[in-house]
């Protein structure tokens, strides 16, 4: 997974990570998943002119959770 962000985090650096999925088909729209997994950074690309930065990472593991996604401030 590669992710887009103004900060990076350190190369090898092992991170949570929780992306919430959802359907905007009207058929599908009650089905909201939640993918928490534990990965490792791989690659660090550092913000340069004109484009974004960000890292990749590689899932050690991870859990798909199904059901109402509650977002916390």
């Amino acid at each position: 997974m590669f992710i887009y962000t103004d900060c990076q985090p350190p190369l090898k650096a092992d991170l949570h990570v929780e992306v919430f999925l959802s359907s905007d088909e009207e058929v599908r729209k009650d089905l909201q998943l939640r993918l928490c997994a534990s990965a490792l950074v791989l690659r660090v690309d550092p913000i340069a002119a004109g484009s974004s930065g960000g890292f990749a990472i590689l899932n050690k593991s991870y859990e798909l959770l199904r059901g109402e996604v509650v977002l916390k401030d």
